[in-house]
């Protein structure tokens, strides 16, 4: 006597791995990939999604299926970032005579595009502290616009300062 048997195969779909932006996820290798939200980033313009980290290779959504392959995605980006602007430049303070105390150097200036950086050498240590002078001598003041999420780093500017000797009468 042969029995007719019968069985049931529940065949599972194989998952692929998917990253996007560095977040991983999985996805059935037989659903198509669905395109995510724009990004947003201050100061940069999305160009679309891509799948090489250069960005020169664009990705194609579609209704296909997705396939066997894993996909790694990357946000393409324009730097629309533009130069900082001065509401008051920063300037030297003439008339300064010898004291023997520390004395600042320049006029603030102003801009609400960034922080303005100052320093008395051309690399620096910048910082937003008026550079001061207690000594009878010519001084190089530099300073420049550490721009904020809008707008890039101004150049580096500077101008000059002398603190003059005081004469004493014997």
């Amino acid at each position: 006597d042969s029995q007719i048997q019968s069985f049931t195969v529940e065949i599972e779909p194989t998952m692929i791995n998917v990253t996007i932006d560095g977040v991983e996820s999985s996805l059935s290798a037989e659903d198509p990939l669905t395109r995510p939200s724009d990004p947003t980033k201050p100061g940069y313009e999305f160009t679309g999604w891509y799948t090489d980290a250069e960005c020169t290779t664009p990705y194609t959504f579609t209704n296909d299926p997705v396939g066997l392959n894993d996909v790694t995605l990357y946000s393409g980006w324009n730097d629309v970032r533009t130069t900082p602007e001065f509401t008051a430049v920063p300037s030297a303070i003439s008339g300064l005579s010898y004291t023997g105390n520390d004395q600042n150097l320049a006029n603030a200036g102003s801009t609400d595009e960034g922080t303005i950086m100052y320093a008395l050498s051309q690399n620096g240590p910048f910082s937003t502290t008026i550079p001061t002078g207690n000594a009878s001598d010519e001084y190089t003041v530099y300073y420049y616009i550490a721009g904020d999420e809008y707008h890039l780093d101004s150049q580096i500017q500077s101008f000059t300062v002398e603190i003059e000797p005081t004469m004493i009468n014997v």
